[in-house]
């Protein structure tokens, strides 16, 4: 019996710490497939987007999140001043790695979204997404950079 009862415990002691690690494994935690992720480790594409950061979307980004162009405006050309942590494209456009650099921790222990007064109150995370971003946008302030 007590054979069983430590067994178990062992068991359970280690696939909590498979869960545990399990969230920061991965680095290409949203990639469809390997196949996404090996393009955009190649020099060329990698030097491309350090070129012109639209060609980010299009290499790193729109490969494997195909309907993301829907979710925000891509190449639109902005208006005005834009805070020097954004990177615009050559040609003063929006891209993908405007908002988001996919260097960044997938992690934080603060959430870096705006969240309802129901998820402040009984959300009880101990880890959140940081969704890539540039900067914490729990206020909104990441968006008040261009808008």
């Amino acid at each position: 019996m007590f054979r069983k009862i430590i067994f178990i415990a062992g068991g359970l002691l280690l696939f909590c710490l498979y869960l545990a690690a399990s969230d920061d494994a991965d680095p290409h935690p949203f990639a469809g497939s390997s196949a996404c992720f090996v393009e955009c480790h190649k020099a060329q594409k990698i030097q491309v987007t350090v070129t012109d950061p639209y060609n980010a979307c299009s290499y790193m980004c729109l490969e494997c999140h195909k309907d993301m162009d829907r979710h925000h405006a891509v190449n639109v050309r902005l208006k005005g001043k834009v805070s020097g942590e954004l990177v615009l494209t050559s040609k003063k456009r929006l891209a993908c790695i405007t908002c988001h650099r996919p260097g960044n921790p997938r992690f934080d222990n603060i959430s870096w979204k705006a969240e309802s007064l129901y998820e402040n109150i009984f959300s009880s995370k101990k880890k959140h997404k940081t969704y890539y971003l540039v900067t914490r946008n729990n206020d909104g302030q990441l968006c008040k950079m261009c808008h």
